[in-house]
């Protein structure tokens, strides 16, 4: 299962990570999407590094949940 988190560089997203990185959830894979002044940057989350992804760019069919 994969999820994604649309605004995650945002207040909500970023909450969102947060309580997602604290929770015991198993997933496969976190899409990071935000608007395109966002793409690129990089997120820390359970030591690792997530690459922001454009919302313009991104394929929602990607990730069973999203926020």
């Amino acid at each position: 299962m994969n999820i994604a988190i649309i605004g995650a560089t945002g207040n909500v997203g970023r909450t969102t990570i947060s309580i997602l990185e604290k929770s015991k959830m198993k997933f496969d894979k976190l899409f990071l999407v935000a608007s395109q002044k966002s793409e690129g940057k990089k997120i820390k989350f359970r030591k690792e590094e997530i690459i922001v992804e454009s919302l313009e760019k991104y394929d929602f069919a990607k990730a069973q949940i999203t926020f």
